[in-house]
């Protein structure tokens, strides 16, 4: 068993960087180790508190947190925004602790020159990211999946819900191709199409908003809880769900509303702007792709059919296994060279 420090160190609090950080911890514990997750806060608070998930997290000081990982002996970033918190980063990474970097939004020059100083191991959750951190000047990086614990059976078909997001409302996730195609369905079908997650308020002034008026009120449900349960209770209601995200000189690998779709039994549409050759997103295989708003409705205006269901399903339960904990933690172990 291994005793596990792992380092959330942005005020984030939605996405992406929640969901790894707190899958990994319930994949580390699957396999017998011991995850200890701390918080950036200006002292040392009593006891730990539950975080997300179910996962429970320490808020403590810099101090503890680099005393605990000289007790351990090594440790893991799960993510980091520089701008905000780079003075906890230079200080762990310099003490010893590694690194997860999830896109290139987070490849930064301060960041990058930080991890190379100090000559730490990266970990890329998409093999896109491996040479996306090698062009930035840091070598010593491996390609490990992105962990994920399943919580749940599919629901049975039929579902009430035509199509839903699960996805942060923001620039980098195409809300504003989803609401046009949402809008192209006849209306007894586009009353079943509903929008949930975190709303960034400035893309939704300056960017969503004056594309689509009034898509609030038409399709917005608010975000939901922070469990691992609530996101498969509404992807297990929708005969679709839809996730628009591109990132520039990103793509092709997999996201934690994939994830959730497949467990959840949903059928998967993601952009074609995120498909890479030999990516683990594949049409067809354990997805449906769209390039426009236009194609998007195509693919929503009917239900799908109980043989592309079964296809997909099929593909679907072959990924989820190799992002299961049995493979991924590991793989983590072997990378950072931890014993």
């Amino acid at each position: 068993m291994l005793v596990f420090p792992m380092f959330y160190l942005t005020d984030v609090a939605f996405g992406g960087f929640v969901s790894y950080t707190a899958h990994l911890a319930l994949a580390l514990e699957r396999t017998g180790h011991c995850p200890m997750l701390y918080r950036l806060a200006k002292r040392d608070a009593r006891g730990d508190k539950t975080w997300s998930h179910g996962v429970r997290a320490f808020q403590t000081s810099l101090d503890t947190m680099l005393a605990d990982l000289k007790a351990a002996g090594h440790g893991l970033v799960t993510c980091a925004y520089w701008r905000t918190h780079g003075e906890a980063v230079e200080a762990l990474l310099r003490a010893g602790a590694d690194i997860v970097l999830h896109d290139p939004t987070e490849m930064t020059p301060p960041l990058m020159d930080c991890i190379a100083r100090h000559g730490r191991r990266v970990i890329a959750i998409r093999p896109s990211n491996v040479e996306n951190v090698r062009r930035r000047g840091v070598d010593r990086v491996t390609f490990v999946p992105h962990p994920y614990v399943r919580r749940s059976r599919p629901a049975p078909r039929p579902r009430p819900e035509r199509a839903v997001t699960l996805s942060r409302v923001d620039f980098d996730k195409g809300t504003h191709l989803i609401v046009p195609a949402f809008d192209a369905l006849p209306p007894a079908t586009r009353a079943h199409c509903h929008i949930y997650g975190a709303i960034n308020r400035m893309y939704a002034f300056h960017k969503l908003e004056k594309a689509c008026p009034g898509w609030e009120g038409r399709y917005y449900r608010g975000r939901f809880p922070k469990t691992a349960d609530a996101p498969l209770q509404l992807a297990g209601r929708a005969d679709y769900v839809v996730d628009m995200s591109t990132i520039k000189d990103d793509g092709g690998g997999t996201q934690y509303t994939f994830f959730e779709a497949w467990e959840a039994g949903a059928v998967l549409v993601v952009s074609e702007g995120w498909l890479h050759p030999g990516g683990e997103l594949a049409p067809g295989v354990n997805c449906l792709a769209a390039g426009s708003p236009e194609g998007l409705a195509r693919v929503l205006a009917s239900e799908p059919s109980g043989a592309d269901v079964a296809v997909l399903r099929e593909g679907a339960e072959a990924t989820l296994a190799a992002h299961a904990p049995e493979a991924v933690v590991p793989a983590m172990v072997h990378a950072l060279g931890w014993q």
